[in-house]
């Protein structure tokens, strides 16, 4: 084999094991899992195998962190204060971004099933900070609650 024949084959069996990898067909497979990124104090993007991205609770630049720039399909808050409910940090991915702030069920980012509980947000009941929301989702064969 010619030297340029050589290199020619070496990079297309490199090129091929540098291929993009086509997403599972059903959203979120368990197989691929989920990843997380902690972007600091209670803020959370967890990303499925098909792309999908929430994030959880967003906070100001008086944080401490630096000033976030985030991209989500849904945003989830838990409760109103500056330290979580940063809306303007999060930024659409498609044409909207599903925002969830109560308790009950609801289906964001195209079929994510998140649930809202009720809980305090001091062990006074919420008498000295107010209440605040856990969501329960699943995401990647994994269900997370925050």
């Amino acid at each position: 084999m010619r030297p340029a024949r050589r290199w020619i084959a070496a990079l297309a069996l490199l090129a091929a094991g540098c291929s993009v990898k086509p997403l599972p067909p059903e959203t979120g497979a368990a197989k691929y899992g989920i990843d997380i990124t902690w972007h600091g104090h209670s803020c959370f993007s967890i990303v499925d195998s098909v792309g999908r991205t929430v994030t959880i609770d967003p906070f100001d630049a008086t944080v401490g962190y630096g000033v976030l720039r985030l991209r989500a399909d849904a945003l989830l808050i838990t409760h109103r204060h500056f330290d979580h409910d940063f809306r303007q940090a999060v930024h659409t991915r498609a044409a909207t971004l599903d925002l969830v702030e109560s308790t009950g069920t609801t289906t964001v980012a195209s079929g994510l099933v998140v649930t809202g509980i009720p809980s305090a947000h001091d062990a006074e009941q919420g008498q000295i900070n107010g209440p605040n929301t856990m969501y329960l989702f699943q995401m990647g064969g994994l269900r997370c609650l925050h």
